[in-house]
């Protein structure tokens, strides 16, 4: 009969053990699972920084490069190339850039005087591998009125973020 008892409670050792290698991997798997959402949430906020931090600051910069180009040129018609990689406006050394493209402008029908522009703009952070991340990407329509180059506005009647 002890030799019997001795047999039961080694095998209720081992059930022991196997439950709480079983609570211990459902432990880990949790843990996994909310260090993937951890980053999944730190990864909007920082696209939602990017699209209302840099992507508004590039929006501006590019309505100014518009304005400035008539101003100088004498007429609305100046061709932009595509700026890469600007740096963000208002850190200097941080690893958020924005990337500006000013498309062609093109006259309105119903006013000599207006002239429309596609400004493209995508603002993300760069890793230190160069991967962008967190970006965020604005298709707009840039409404430029040009009198002379002394007597011109320019304002957005269509911002939208492409996905």
């Amino acid at each position: 009969m002890i030799h019997n008892r001795k047999k039961r409670s080694g095998a209720a050792l081992l059930i022991v053990l196997v439950v709480v290698m079983f609570i211990t991997i459902i432990g880990l798997g949790f843990l996994a699972k909310s260090d993937a959402e951890l980053a999944c949430g730190n990864n909007m906020i920082l696209q939602t920084r990017t699209g209302t931090d840099i992507a508004g600051a590039a929006l501006f910069k590019g309505r100014d490069r518009v304005l400035l180009a008539g101003s100088t040129a004498g007429h609305p018609n100046a061709v932009f190339p595509p700026w890469v990689r600007l740096p963000h406006p208002f850190k200097i050394g941080s690893l958020e850039f924005y990337d500006l493209t000013i498309g062609n402008s093109v006259q309105s029908v119903t006013d000599p005087n207006d002239y429309y522009r596609t400004i493209f703009i995508s603002a993300y952070r760069e890793t230190a591998d160069g991967k962008k991340v967190g970006e965020t990407r604005i298709r707009s329509i840039l409404e430029h009125t040009y009198i002379s180059s002394s007597n011109q506005t320019a304002q957005y009647t269509s911002i939208k973020r492409d996905q």
